[in-house]
C-alpha cells in the first residue's frame, strides 16, 4: 500500500483517513471559493463520430454571363401545309349591263275568280207618304179581363198555439178592399161575387207531449157561410215528431158568393205552433181574378 502510495498521494491520504478517522465532527463554514486552477493539457483527439444528416440546399447562386453564340445549324424539314385561311370579303358589284331586247309578248291567261260583292249602298231618301186608306169595320168586342177591385193579404209574425179543429189566428192585416178580415175569428169575408185565389204558406212546430209520437199535422181552407165545405187541404211531410218544424204551403182558385166567410183550420189531430220562420210565421193572399 506505500508504494502506491508513492504515486498517489492525495488518494492514500483519503483512504487512511477513511480507515483511522474518528467520530465526525460538526460540519464547518464553507470557505471562501479558490482561486481557478491552470489549465490542463488537451487531450488526445477522439473517434470521428457517425457522418450528420444531410443540410438543406442552398440558394442559387447568381446567374453567369451568356455565352457566345453557336454557329448555325442545317435548315429543317418543310412543314406541313396550313389549313385554307377563310373566304375574303365579296367584291362591289359591278356597272348594270346594256338592256337586252324586248321578248314577244305571252298568251293571255285564264280569267280570275269572282270578287267579293262590295257593300251595300246608303239607303235612298223615303219617298212621299201615300194617300191614307179607308177605315176598317171595328172588330168584335174581347173578353173581359181580369177584375183585381176586390184583394186581401195578412200575415202571422209570432208564435201561437193552434189546437185541433181550432181557426188559424193572423195577427197583421196588410192590406184589404172588398174583402174584410176579423182578427178575432180569423175569418175571411167576401163582399163581392166571383172568382178568386188564394194562396198561402204557415210554418208549424207539432209540440205534441209524448217524445215517441209521429203525428199528422195540416190545415184546411174552407167555407163557413153560405155552406160548412172544405175547399182545399195542404199538410206537411204527413207526419212531425214532436218538436219538428215544416212548412204547409197550398193555393185555391174558387167561386165565392156575396158576403160568403171562410178561414184556416187545425185539421190534424196534434196541437202545433205557428213558428215564425226568419221573419214571419205565416202570410194569406186572396184576389179576385173574374
Amino acid at each position: 500500500m506505500n508504494n502506491n502510495c508513492e504515486n498517489n498521494d492525495c488518494l492514500c491520504e483519503v483512504i487512511d483517513c477513511l480507515i483511522n478517522r474518528g467520530v465526525t465532527g460538526p460540519t464547518g463554514p464553507t470557505g471562501p471559493k479558490g482561486d481557478p486552477g491552470d489549465c490542463g493539457c488537451t487531450g488526445p483527439t477522439g473517434d470521428t463520430g457517425a457522418t450528420g444528416p444531410q443540410g438543406r440546399d442552398g440558394m442559387n447562386g447568381a446567374m453567369g454571363p451568356t455565352g457566345p453564340a453557336g454557329c448555325q445549324g442545317p435548315m429543317g424539314p418543310t412543314g406541313a401545309t396550313g389549313a385554307t385561311g377563310a373566304s375574303g370579303a365579296q367584291g362591289p358589284m359591278g356597272p348594270t349591263g346594256a338592256t337586252g331586247a324586248t321578248g314577244a309578248s305571252g298568251a293571255q291567261g285564264p280569267m280570275g275568280p269572282t270578287g267579293a260583292t262590295g257593300a251595300t249602298g246608303a239607303s235612298g231618301a223615303q219617298g212621299p207618304m201615300g194617300p191614307t186608306g179607308a177605315t176598317g169595320a171595328t172588330g168584335a168586342t174581347g173578353p173581359a179581363g181580369g177584375n183585381y177591385n176586390s184583394f186581401a193579404m195578412v200575415h202571422q209574425v209570432g208564435r201561437v198555439s193552434v189546437d185541433p179543429q181550432q181557426p188559424i189566428l193572423f195577427e197583421t192585416p196588410n192590406i184589404s178592399s172588398g174583402i174584410t178580415y176579423d182578427l178575432n175569428t180569423g175569418q175571411f169575408t167576401i163582399h163581392t161575387q166571383g172568382q178568386y185565389l188564394i194562396n198561402w204558406w204557415v210554418n208549424v212546430r207539432q209540440i205534441n207531449t209524448a217524445d215517441y209520437e209521429v203525428d199528422p199535422v195540416s190545415i184546411d181552407f174552407k167555407e163557413v157561410l153560405p155552406v160548412d165545405t172544405v175547399i182545399a187541404r195542404s199538410s206537411v211531410n204527413n207526419r212531425l215528431s214532436r218538436q219538428q218544424t215544416g212548412m204547409l204551403v197550398g193555393n185555391a182558385i174558387f167561386t165565392a158568393t156575396a158576403n160568403s166567410v171562410y178561414k184556416f183550420i187545425n185539421s190534424g189531430t196534434v196541437t202545433f205552433e205557428l213558428e215564425p220562420n226568419e221573419s214571419w210565421a205565416g202570410s194569406v193572399s186572396i184576389t179576385r181574378i173574374n
